[in-house]
């Protein structure tokens, strides 16, 4: 899993035309990509990178766009929130086949 907070990725005059290949594209090692970024985050200036990086099988992104008051300058105000919490939590769990095969 890849997860990306606050991300300059979909910056479109700075970072995304410098990316290569180009156009950008899913990685190849990641199977899910959560993105959390607040609309008010001027370094993730575009919140939403579903549309800017597709998969070759059409998984997307999986965007959350924060509309709170949290501090959105600082990675804290991201580390606290529940999007991210339970992306984390998730990416650390076991595979279900191993919590389930005899020891």
């Amino acid at each position: 899993m890849l997860i990306t907070l606050g991300s300059p990725l979909g910056l479109g005059s700075v970072v995304y035309p410098r990316l290569r290949p180009q156009p950008p594209f899913w990685p190849r090692e990641v199977g899910r990509w959560v993105n959390v970024a607040h609309r008010d985050d001027f370094i993730a200036v575009e919140p939403r990178l579903a549309p800017m990086f597709q998969s070759t099988d059409g998984r997307l992104v999986e965007d959350h766009e924060l509309v709170s008051k949290h501090d959105h300058h600082g990675i804290a105000g991201y580390l606290e929130r529940p999007e991210t919490g339970l992306a984390v939590t998730e990416a650390l769990a076991p595979e279900a086949d191993a919590t389930n095969s005899p020891t």
